[in-house]
């Protein structure tokens, strides 16, 4: 998370967007959104329609412009630590 945060040049303190779910601002136009799932690996409900949801918020790069990219992590936290998708 730190390694996305720091490329995507983000804000240190997120904003609440939903259960267990974070977003970080950036000035660059590539927010991070975060969401940490303490039930192990079952893939929350409504997690899929939060991420699409995020996407559809950006707004295409026009051509000609440097890419952007956005990022959503999602970790599953378990007894043995945390997994990423």
């Amino acid at each position: 998370m730190k390694i996305a945060r720091a490329v995507d040049g983000v804000s240190k303190k997120g904003a609440p967007c939903g259960i267990n779910c974070t977003l970080y601002a950036s000035e660059k136009g590539t927010p991070v959104m975060t969401v940490i799932h303490q039930g192990g690996h079952d893939y929350p409900d409504g997690t899929s329609e939060m991420i699409v949801k995020f996407f559809q918020s950006q707004a295409l790069s026009k051509a000609g412009t440097e890419l952007r990219f956005p990022a959503v992590l999602l970790l599953f936290k378990h007894r043995a630590g945390l997994t990423g998708m």
